[in-house]
């Protein structure tokens, strides 16, 4: 699936990205494939791809984002290196490694990589970066401040995929075809052939027999089979793309579970507000009411943000500012009664805050430790300390105020602790591996989170204990669970309908209920607290 505009993003000041492809279907498994013992010879077809199909600039200089330590050891290569091309040039060193992206959140992904590289020396004054996936922007931003810093003035960031926004905007079916879609919904799909052969997918691509051919001879010898041809295909007949991107933007928009309603019931239905973030790159804080309408913006312009916590009284909210992508310096507290805002911190990496529930405490993450400020004086102090390779993040207090739980990241393994603030010592939540984004129950018995399982995410509930278990959301459905004031639903990002939205599901049988089917993309809610 080609991009539109080739994925043209604006990551910083002086710092752009292009993508050559949509980070999905068989752009997503050449991409993987190449990564696999023995098939990493596929790397450098993939580079000349690359280069072929964005418009690099004439004469600027071709480096490469470095990989991990601990990649250059399971791999024995630097993938990127070999997309680069012979030509390329080191201009970068990798001086930290940092829990590997896919085991985090979106928001944790931004400022992970801040401070993993630096230059090898003075930097050319424009230089192209070369990767091989572009999901948040967060590492190459990384990457090309370190170039800034060393001399550079502009930098292109080419990858061969983009994920995140990008491909969302690539496979988004605009409006009017999803209607005419939704009509068609109850036809039965049109059979599909038992055996496809791979002159047949590049006839219907509009390529030639002798070079569909040829190149699944080529792609064959490298072992990744059938797939590598579908990319050269879609190479050669990107008008044609578009097509199979529809088809499934179509799957994806008809599909709807047997458990969700189009409205909530009478007796059982969830009460009260649900803050939460629009936009694609910066976003604003809407709300909206959990029965549905029209969502109301509460900030304005949008910003780079990170995470809202409710104050117990419901009267404020705090969240995380980021002066540029990927660096949030600035926690702000909205009044929404009036509108006007304060800055509490300014200049320190802060994100994710938890408002405690029984006093005037923020916990937040930053650095890779949790910290915890006071909504007064702003004052800040340290709860966690971690090692150079492991992140702590996500807190969330219990309902007494006495207790956090938040989630621990080392390389690509994460679980839940928890910290009893008497003790600062904190533990480890037992059977909670592959855990993250956790949210403390009103009842202080359970713990909700996001199961990771290969960068993809469902909710799932532990005891705090961790003696049981619930699933509540499949693989791949939901992120970032919030409890609602009585505990008896959990509002969550869910990615059912192709799209961003908010979904709420009912804790005791599973049902739920869309609360937001924008277009645009809504994430991190925040249920707001019910007052007398």
């Amino acid at each position: 699936m080609a991009l539109p505009d080739r994925g043209f993003a604006e990551l910083g000041p002086g710092t752009a990205a292009m993508g050559a492809f949509a980070y999905h279907g068989v752009v997503a498994e050449a991409v993987r494939g190449m990564k696999v013992a023995g098939r990493h010879a596929a790397a450098a077809s993939l580079g000349a791809l690359l280069r072929q199909r964005l418009p690099l600039p004439a004469g600027w200089p071709i480096t490469w984002v470095p990989s991990s330590r601990r990649r250059l050891r399971e791999r024995g290569v630097e993938l990127p290196r070999l997309l680069a091309g012979r030509s390329a040039v080191p201009l970068l060193r990798r001086v930290a490694d940092r829990p590997d992206q896919t085991s985090l959140d979106a928001a944790a992904r931004r400022w992970a990589p801040v401070g993993s590289f630096r230059p090898l020396g003075a930097t050319p004054q424009r230089i192209v970066v070369i990767d091989d996936v572009r999901a948040t922007g967060a590492t190459a931003l990384a990457a090309a401040e370190a170039l800034h810093a060393g001399g550079a003035g502009q930098v292109l960031v080419a990858t061969l995929a983009a994920g995140g926004d990008a491909a969302r905007r690539a496979l988004r079916p605009d409006e009017s075809g999803l209607r005419r879609r939704r009509r068609r919904s109850r036809v039965a799909p049109a059979p599909v052939p038992s055996k496809v052969r791979v002159t047949d997918i590049g006839s219907a691509m509009g390529v030639s027999v002798g070079r569909t051919l040829a190149c699944s001879r080529a792609a064959r010898r490298l072992g990744l089979g059938i797939r590598l041809a579908l990319v050269c295909g879609a190479v050669m007949a990107a008008g044609c793309t578009s097509e199979s991107a529809s088809s499934s933007g179509r799957a994806r928009a008809d599909s709807e579970s047997a458990g969700e309603s189009r409205s909530p019931s009478s007796r059982y239905q969830p009460e009260g507000q649900i803050a939460f973030f629009r936009g694609d790159q910066a976003q604003s804080v809407f709300m909206v009411g959990v029965a549905g309408g029209r969502p109301a913006r509460l900030t304005s312009p949008p910003k780079y943000s990170s995470g809202m916590a409710w104050a117990p009284d419901g009267s404020r909210f705090a969240y995380a500012v980021g002066v540029s992508k990927g660096g949030f310096g600035l926690l702000r507290i909205v009044n929404v009664a009036t509108g006007s805002e304060r800055t509490l911190v300014r200049g320190r990496r802060t994100s994710e805050p938890s408002w405690s529930p029984v006093d005037e405490q923020i916990a937040v993450s930053g650095d890779g430790d949790l910290w915890v400020i006071d909504v007064g004086t702003g004052k800040y102090g340290r709860l966690t300390t971690t090692r150079p390779t492991c992140w702590d993040a996500h807190p969330s207090w219990s309902p007494s105020g006495q207790s956090l739980v938040f989630t621990r990241a080392c390389l690509e393994r994460s679980w839940l602790m928890r910290l009893d603030l008497d003790s600062q010592d904190p533990v480890r939540v037992p059977g909670s591996r592959g855990a993250s984004q956790p949210a403390w129950s009103p009842d202080g018995k359970t713990v909700a989170y996001k199961r990771n399982v290969e960068g993809r995410g469902g909710i799932r509930l532990i005891s705090v204990d961790g003696s049981k278990k619930k699933r509540l959301t499949g693989i791949g459905e939901s992120f970032g669970p919030a409890w609602s004031p009585d505990g008896r639903f959990l509002a969550m990002l869910s990615q059912r309908s192709g799209n961003d939205d908010i979904l709420v599901v009912r804790v005791s049988d599973g049902r739920r209920w869309r609360v937001t089917k924008d277009v645009a993309r809504d994430s991190d809610p925040a249920w707001r607290p019910v007052t007398d």
